[in-house]
């Protein structure tokens, strides 16, 4: 989802204010803003005049209203957002919808469990630096605190990824520094020792939290 004020489309896009949005619900009922991009759920922020293209990238973006743009904005969305969650779940098969963003469901999970990284409380964090797409596999950030009130800033990583620890060398110098604690948190199948071994290398003690495949 993706809110402009422009359209290149020949048709009119589909408009509305996040006001009347509210009722279309998330994985959670709550909202995402991510990389300053509306990249999930929507929470009522009434915003008039506000354009919203669903799709992933631009070109499915337009793709998507000029088959569905006679479509209100209300039902175009919730039919995204059911098509999708079918997809998006934990026991869900593979599907191209599951295998998009996969860090960012991992972060979702540790949203609804904090404990799976040790925490009590858990939320997310815009990155240091704007990710590319969507579609690319970016590590992604969180902030939390544990049972003795210290504060944590968790990376959420998935893959093989050699550009963790530069994403959180950047995220400790530019948001975090007083962080307590810094924690890497990563699927069991991912926890590879060169990822071990690379974040040895920050100045920061860092914690590498395995997070069980789900259940």
């Amino acid at each position: 989802m993706h809110p402009t004020t422009t359209s290149n489309c020949s048709t009119e896009p589909t408009t509305g204010n996040f006001a009347e949005l509210a009722d279309v619900a998330g994985p959670d009922g709550g909202a995402v803003p991510d990389d300053g991009e509306l990249a999930a759920r929507l929470d009522g922020r009434a915003s008039q005049g506000v354009i919203l293209e669903v799709g992933v990238g631009a070109n499915d973006r337009e793709a998507f209203q000029l088959i569905h743009g006679h479509l209100p904005t209300v039902d175009a969305l919730a039919g995204v957002v059911d098509a999708v969650a079918t997809h998006r779940s934990a026991n869900a098969p593979q599907h191209p919808l599951n295998r998009m963003a996969p860090e960012r469901f991992l972060r979702w999970r540790i949203e609804q469990d904090p404990g799976l990284v040790g925490l009590v409380r858990f939320e997310q964090r815009d990155p240091p630096i704007d990710r590319v797409s969507m579609k690319h596999t970016e590590a992604c950030l969180g902030r939390g605190v544990d049972a003795h009130g210290s504060s944590a800033l968790v990376a959420v990583s998935v893959g093989g990824d050699l550009d963790l620890v530069p994403f959180l060398a950047d995220a400790l110098v530019s948001l975090d520094r007083t962080v307590d604690h810094v924690v890497v948190a990563l699927p069991e199948r991912d926890a590879l020792a060169i990822t071990r071994d690379l974040v040895a290398l920050l100045e920061r003690d860092v914690t590498v939290r395995v997070v069980p495949e789900a259940s």
